[in-house]
């Protein structure tokens, strides 16, 4: 029952990876250089090419092993993308910027250790990060003078989706911190399953984000 869950929600998050990648290919040419969001198109790109190696992996078209070493690289472009995007987000303010750094330095040793020790440590540290950056996000937000139009701003939908996804993989940060070992298979799916629809939630609001954008019909 589990497996049949994992890999149902998987499927449904690989169409929503597809979807946010379709919907940048559609969207990002109609996008003035001055928007924010045009620099945000190689993300979805990663996201379907993720995509792409997991089934991959799961055909055994490529080694289990080369997919592990992906997956955890791509954990510090996710968080480095992500981090990077909010910055300017938030005006590039320098506290923000020391703040990411901080946490990539941080990072960086949990994840060569999770490609050793094959824990889900750094893959924890590395949202729990990006929910923190997020909080400042909407901190700034509240305290900087009101957008007239928040619904409209690619930046608050896209932070939205980093804050919700990110908030649901809290458990791994938590179970990390507490040294929970996951021998349950039924527990180590419900891990899966709120991974993956963390990420789903994600891409979920990107797609809201590109869809903004779009000019509206009077």
């Amino acid at each position: 029952m589990w497996l049949i869950a994992y890999y149902i929600t998987q499927i449904v998050v690989s169409c929503l990876y597809i979807l946010s990648f379709l919907c940048a290919i559609i969207v990002t040419p109609k996008l003035s250089p001055a928007n924010h969001l045009r620099s945000f198109f190689w993300y979805p790109l990663a996201g379907c090419i993720m995509t792409i190696l997991y089934w991959s992996k799961f055909f055994n078209l490529i080694p289990f092993g080369t997919y592990i070493i992906t997956n955890k690289i791509s954990l510090l472009y996710h968080y480095s993308f992500l981090s990077y995007f909010l910055y300017k987000g938030v005006n590039k303010k320098k506290s923000f910027g020391y703040i990411a750094i901080l946490f990539l330095l941080i990072i960086i040793p949990f994840v060569y250790w999770d490609i050793v020790c094959k824990t889900v440590f750094g893959f924890a540290i590395v949202n729990g990060s990006l929910f923190i950056l997020c909080c400042y996000y909407f901190f700034n937000l509240f305290v900087s003078p009101p957008v007239l139009h928040l619904n409209k701003e690619a930046v608050f939908w896209v932070s939205c989706g980093i804050l919700l996804g990110a908030g649901m993989l809290i458990p791994f940060f938590l179970a990390s911190l507490s040294s929970l070992q996951i021998t349950s298979t039924s527990v180590g799916y419900l891990f899966g399953i709120c991974a993956i629809l963390g990420y789903g939630i994600m891409h979920t609001f990107f797609i809201k984000a590109y869809l903004c954008c779009l000019p509206q019909n009077s």
